[in-house]
């Protein structure tokens, strides 16, 4: 299996930015069932546990996955009903599933009870029913045998109300209010004796602030807003002393897949490898082990029943450091970086205009040295991607540095072409104050492809020419003008069919 590591950095005049991007995403075998949104599940020992939501109405089915096994075993279905966004968490060996939407007869409900489920019976058993306010998107966890749940909607209302339940004497207790304003459909984790909660969304819409929950003092700390967009219905699992959330909504029909790092003892977030399933909003996930696990969820109206597991990179060889890039001229710039590690055998870079989809790669190899980038376009940032390969075979592949040519002269001053974008079949090329009287002319895509390449020649220091591009399919072309004694220069112009 092959692991990936990403660091980003963004270059601009007077800061610099840098997150990281890894782990590796592996597809499961697939939910059991039918695909579903708004379901729940937790995780115990190597067994992950996924049921109920929403599929071709409300379910109340439930699941067990088996993480060496790689398979899905059904098992009793949930005692509490069809349902719908209902909170779990694991303590112990038991399973504990409540609160949610419900279905009833022909309407929804907004429920409170609460049920404990033991896979060595395959039994459900109802328990003290939530007292608190929010019983639909809740957050929900555990801490040193206790379980923790807070936040949710009920009717208009929103909550802000924290709650610690039990097992033992089957109670609940109030606890410190969450730190953060009222909302719904956030997340919540636990990494050691700490909880963290953050991102939902309240009476003033989404949100992103983030929060740590210490049991041992009841207290609420705000930690650093979660770096994505805000969102709700996002999902979290920790593995080992880092948090990880991504996926969610934006609750008005569009769906993310961006996933991110919390690092308590830094205090930082940083943004690993997109999940790669299929459903963003509304997914389920658990961690077992060293791997997290998303699955189901909702994209686009596709109702998800895959299962991915997310494993954070380990270093395997060393990252390139001194990640550098420094402008040349007005349309090239200079990579470099440093590469000790003796296991890595080859890199290559690979960059795109920020706006732009699509990746320019140099194929040759540049073991331990840098690399100059030229016919680069002003007043854009491009984003560079430098790729090591180890002996290892484990692959990394680390984002150097973004580049704000903003700064740089805009040459459109200087290169001017009409109609643009083109809509006929010729365009006109006009030049003015050109030092050079013998130039290349070159049209390429943005792949690298050139499709039109003249020497042209400049009378009086100016050029007024009208080019042929009927050939040209419909798509983003770069022109470029160069000479001996004439930097490049170069505009962009779309021809639209």
């Amino acid at each position: 299996m092959k692991k990936h590591l990403l660091v980003v950095a963004v270059l601009s005049l007077s800061t610099v930015t840098i997150f990281s991007q890894s782990g590796v995403w592996t597809q499961k075998e697939d939910m059991g069932g039918e695909g579903r949104y708004g379901a729940c599940g937790a995780a115990i020992g190597n067994k992950g546990y996924i049921g109920v939501g929403i599929g071709n109405g409300f379910l109340k089915d439930f699941w067990e996955y088996d993480a060496i096994a790689n398979t899905w075993t059904q098992k009793a279905d949930f005692s509490g009903g069809l349902r719908a966004f209902s909170t779990a968490f694991s303590i112990g060996s038991k399973l504990y599933v409540g609160m949610g939407l419900s279905w009833v007869g022909t309407s929804t409900q907004e429920a409170k009870d609460f049920w404990e489920y033991d896979p060595l019976q395959n039994k459900w058993t109802q328990k003290a029913s939530y007292p608190g306010l929010g019983c639909q998107g809740n957050i929900g966890f555990s801490i040193g045998g206790k379980g923790y749940v807070g936040t949710g909607h009920y009717s208009t209302k929103v909550a802000r109300d924290f709650w610690e339940y039990n097992p033992l004497t089957d109670t609940w207790k109030r606890k410190a209010d969450f730190g953060g304003t009222e909302r719904f459909g956030a997340v919540g984790f636990s990494i050691g004796n700490k909880g963290y909660v953050g991102t939902g969304s309240g009476y003033t819409g989404n949100v992103k602030d983030f929060w740590e929950y210490d049991p041992a003092i009841n207290k609420w700390s705000q930690k650093a807003d979660f770096s994505g967009v805000a969102r709700l219905n996002a999902v979290a699992f920790s593995i080992g002393e880092k948090g990880y959330v991504g996926t969610g909504g934006s609750g008005s029909g569009s769906a993310y897949k961006d996933f991110w790092q919390y690092d308590p003892g830094l205090n930082q977030w940083l943004q690993q490898v997109d999940f790669a399933g299929a459903g963003y909003d509304a997914c389920v996930s658990f961690n077992i082990g060293n791997k997290g696990y998303v699955g189901t969820g909702v994209a686009e109206h596709n109702f998800a029943k895959d299962l991915w597991s997310y494993t954070p990179a380990e270093s395997v060889c060393s990252i390139p450091s001194n990640l550098n890039a420094s402008k040349i001229t007005n349309t090239a710039a200079r990579l470099s970086w440093t590469i000790t590690d003796t296991n890595v055998t080859n890199t290559r870079i690979a960059y795109r205009a920020s706006n732009d989809s699509v990746w320019i790669i140099k194929q040759r190899n540049y073991s331990k040295e840098g690399i100059n980038i030229d016919g680069l376009l002003p007043n854009t940032t491009y984003q560079w991607k430098l790729r090591s390969l180890c002996r290892t075979d484990s692959l990394y592949s680390i984002w150097v540095k973004g580049i704000d040519f903003k700064t740089l002269p805009d040459i459109s001053n200087t290169i001017f072409i009409s109609p643009n974008p083109v809509t006929s079949n010729t365009l006109t090329l006009r030049i003015k104050n050109i030092r050079s009287t013998n130039l290349l002319l070159t049209i390429s895509d943005l792949q690298g492809r050139t499709f039109n390449k003249q020497k042209i020649i400049a009378v009086n220091g100016s050029i007024n020419m009208t080019i042929d591009v009927l050939s040209l399919p419909k798509g983003t072309y770069v022109l470029k003008i160069s000479s001996n004694t004439l930097d490049i220069q170069q505009a962009k112009f779309y021809k639209l069919h």
